[in-house]
């Protein structure tokens, strides 16, 4: 009798269940034989817990250019309050966990990764819930795992929008600007990485005992600290090029780019201070100095000297919407002062050591 290693597939949703069902969907078409799909709703306001269980019961119908649903429903199912939390093991296909806070992407991960490990999983999926993957996903994880062993498994990411372009299939990380970069090549081969895109990935649940879950004070970079210690315990993080994920694309994560500027220069900071040596987390102020000196004196130097000679060139033409045109000035210099004041504050309080969330 073959024993088919129990796995379970880890995604948080917060107010976006019109993407996480469209990826439940693509998960029930999976074909293998022992898994089990945990939904942590992450503090979402827009009734998703409600709206995923309908889904379950057959209530919803959900539309996909990728995948023509044919299963039955309703879908077996749990329903668990993470404050009142009992850990259980049923036969249930979808667990859906309630938590009443947005702890983030790590936050919401380690308590599927808790109930997992509580319940005895061989093996985790993490999985973003605007996604969708191919029906072959987790056995080829387990051909790569039986091929390689102990080790983290990242996917190859093609954009859902663009299907015939890759979004991920590596990363560069380019020390000169102290910046990570997706790498756009059609791997065909198996490859070691730097770190597997946090959208997708998949690793032995001893694994994560080993090296602890994700660290909650990182609003970025999250999954690049965590493959950053499983590599310091001497575990390859492996791309598995057929394990195919296509991706909508930052869905999961819409912040202004002033507020995003904040959380990246923070969360930066830590992962350097976490896994760079002080050579390199010099080099990283220094970086980061000259982004934000640069970030002002591009504007001093060049647009309000583009100001000036539009302006000097309609009051010599007699134009009148000068009005318009120092409005629009006062807006831009107004967002580069907040872009500038959120790397600061970020920078403020990662040396204050003050992680709180959104």
């Amino acid at each position: 009798m073959v024993k088919w290693p129990k796995i379970f597939i880890i995604i948080v949703n917060w107010n976006g269940w019109k993407d996480t069902i469209e990826c439940l969907e693509s998960l029930l078409l999976i074909k293998y034989p022992n898994y089990k799909i945990i939904v942590i709703d992450n503090g979402s306001t827009d009734n998703s817990l409600d709206y995923m269980i309908e889904w379950a019961k057959g209530n919803i119908e959900v539309k996909s250019k990728f995948i023509t649903f044919v299963s039955k429903k309703p879908i077996k199912f749990s329903l668990i309050d993470w404050q009142k939390f009992a850990y259980i093991s049923d036969d249930s296909l979808i667990v859906f966990i309630k938590s009443e806070k947005n702890l983030g992407y790590s936050g919401g991960n380690n308590i599927g990764i808790k109930y997992a490990l509580k319940n005895k999983a061989d093996f985790i999926l993490i999985l973003n819930n605007d996604t969708v993957v191919n029906e072959n996903i987790l056995t080829e994880f387990l051909s790569a795992y039986k091929k390689f062993g102990k080790a983290c498994y990242g996917a190859k990411f093609y954009y859902y929008f663009h299907p015939e372009k890759i979004e991920f299939s590596g990363i560069i990380f380019d020390f000169l600007r102290m910046s990570f970069f997706h790498s756009h090549t059609d791997s065909k081969k198996f490859k070691e990485i730097y770190y597997a895109y946090g959208a997708g990935f998949f690793l032995p649940c001893s694994i994560i005992e080993e090296v602890g879950l994700f660290d909650e004070r990182l609003l970025l970079f999250e999954e690049n600290d965590l493959c950053c210690r499983i590599k310091r315990k001497g575990y390859k993080i492996i791309l598995v090029p057929k394990a195919v994920i296509y991706h909508k694309h930052s869905s999961s994560f819409k912040k202004s780019k002033i507020s995003a500027e904040y959380f990246y220069t923070r969360s930066r900071f830590l992962w350097a201070e976490k896994n760079l040596n002080i050579i390199w987390r010099v080099w990283l102020f220094f970086v980061f100095f000259c982004e934000v000196l640069w970030l002002y004196l591009r504007f001093f130097l060049f647009e309000i000297l583009w100001f000036f000679l539009l302006f000097l060139y309609e009051v010599m033409k007699g134009l009148n919407n000068k009005k318009e045109k120092f409005l629009c000035f006062k807006e831009n210099l107004n967002y580069r002062l907040l872009r500038g004041k959120a790397k600061i504050q970020g920078f403020k309080d990662y040396i204050e050591k003050r992680f709180y969330m959104p």
